[in-house]
C-alpha cells in the first residue's frame, strides 16, 4: 500500500509541472500499453487484490482520445517493427495489448477500438481457452473474498488466519501470491492452490476461467475482425525463467500453435507472463526468438526508442494500472519522465 501511495504522489508532482523543466521528456518513438480487465465499476468487486488489472471503459476511451489527438498512429503489435524500421523521425506509435483474454475485453474494449480504429493485440493463454489451466490470482481473489478465516500451510504447518478486514484480505492474498511466485516449481504450487480453492473454500478454479476467459469459439469468431490481433502468452502462464528448456520451448511452440489452428494464422507477437526481471531473461528472449514471433514485449515499463529496433523481442511496455485513472498520469507517462533513468 505504502509503494501505491508513493507512485501516485510521484505521477502528481511530475503531472503538476513542479518537475517539467528540470528533466526533459523523452517521448520517443511511441507507446505499447499494457491492459487486462476492461469492465464498469459496477461489475467490479469491491476490495478485489486484482483491481489494479481493471480499468472502466470510461478510461480507456479516454485513453484513446488522448493519443489520437496527440497525433500517435495507433497500429498492432505485428506493425511495429515495420513502423520502427521506416519511422520518420516526428513520428509516434501507439500499440494496445490486452493481456490472458478476458472476456470483458470483447464486450467492453474492442467496441471503443472499433469506434476509434484503433488495432489491439489480445494476448492468448491457451491452457486458459481450454480449460486446462486455472490463473491462480483470481483464484486467490475468489477464496479470499469469500473467506471469513482461512487454513492453509504455506509450508510450517497448517496455521488458521482470521480474515475479517479488507486489510487482512489482502495480506492474505499477498501471501498466496508470494507462496507461488517464490515457489521451487510454480506448477506444484499452483496445484495447491488449486486443490485446497476446490475441496476446502468452494471455489472451482476452473469455472472461474471459464467465467472470465474467452474460449476457443470466442477466438475464432473473432479471428477475422479487422482491429483485432491475437498473440501468444504461452501455454500455462508460468514463469519462463523458472522451467527447463524443453518446457520453456513447448510452452510457446503450444501457444503458437493453439491459435495458430484456431484462427488460420500464425501469431507475430508474443507476451513473457509477468514480463518482468524475474520472468524474461536472454535464453527466455532466444526461445522466443526460435520461433515464429517476430515481436515480444516485457511489463519492463518505458516508452519506444530508435533503439528498440534492435530488442524486438524483449520491448517495454506502460501498464494502464487500475490504480492510476487519472489521464494526467497517462500524459506524463507518455512523456517518458517517469523512465528516464530505465535502460
Amino acid at each position: 500500500m505504502l509503494r501505491l501511495y508513493s507512485r501516485k504522489i510521484a505521477l502528481s508532482l511530475l503531472s503538476s509541472g513542479v518537475l517539467r523543466y528540470l528533466i526533459p521528456a523523452e517521448c520517443g518513438a511511441g507507446v505499447v500499453f499494457t491492459l487486462h480487465k476492461v469492465m464498469p465499476v459496477s461489475t467490479q468487486v469491491k476490495a478485489d487484490p486484482n483491481s489494479h488489472l481493471s480499468i472502466t471503459p470510461e478510461f480507456l476511451e479516454e485513453v484513446a482520445g488522448l493519443v489520437l489527438d496527440a497525433g500517435y498512429i495507433p497500429l498492432s503489435l505485428a506493425e511495429l517493427p515495420g513502423f520502427l524500421q521506416h519511422r520518420k523521425s516526428n513520428e509516434k506509435a501507439v500499440f494496445f495489448t490486452l493481456d490472458d483474454g478476458y472476456k470483458n475485453n470483447l464486450k467492453y474494449a474492442v467496441p471503443i477500438f472499433e469506434k476509434y480504429n484503433i488495432p489491439c493485440t489480445i494476448m492468448l493463454t491457451s491452457g486458459f481457452l481450454t480449460r486446462t489451466k486455472s490463473m491462480w490470482w483470481e483464484t486467490a481473489s475468489e477464496v479470499v473474498t469469500n473467506a471469513q478465516t482461512l487454513q492453509f500451510d504455506f509450508g510450517a504447518g497448517m496455521k488458521t488466519y482470521n480474515l475479517d478486514t479488507r486489510q487482512s484480505k489482502i495480506a492474505m492474498f499477498h501471501k498466496i501470491k508470494k507462496f507461488i511466485c517464490q515457489a521451487e516449481v510454480e506448477e506444484e504450487a499452483i496445484r495447491t492452490l488449486d486443490e485446497f480453492a476446490y475441496h476446502s473454500a468452494g471455489v472451482d478454479p476452473l469455472k472461474l476461467v471459464d467465467q472470465l476467459i474467452m474460449n476457443e469459439s470466442d477466438v475464432r469468431n473473432y479471428s477475422d475482425i479487422k482491429i483485432i490481433e491475437f498473440g501468444a502468452h504461452t501455454a500455462s502462464h508460468l514463469n519462463l525463467k523458472k522451467i527447463p528448456d524443453g518446457q520453456l520451448r513447448s510452452e510457446i511452440e503450444r501457444s503458437i500453435s493453439s491459435i495458430s489452428a484456431l484462427t488460420g494464422k500464425t501469431p507475430a507477437s508474443f507476451a513473457y507472463p509477468y514480463g518482468g526481471d524475474s520472468a524474461v531473461g536472454s535464453r527466455e528472449i532466444q526461445a522466443v526468438r526460435d520461433s515464429a514471433i517476430r515481436v515480444a514485449v516485457t511489463t519492463r515499463p518505458n516508452v519506444l526508442k530508435g533503439k528498440h529496433i534492435g530488442e524486438l523481442l524483449c520491448l517495454p511496455r506502460i501498464s494502464l494500472n487500475g490504480h492510476f485513472q487519472q489521464i494526467s498520469f497517462v500524459r506524463t507517462l507518455l512523456g517518458g519522465v517517469p523512465f528516464i533513468f530505465s535502460r
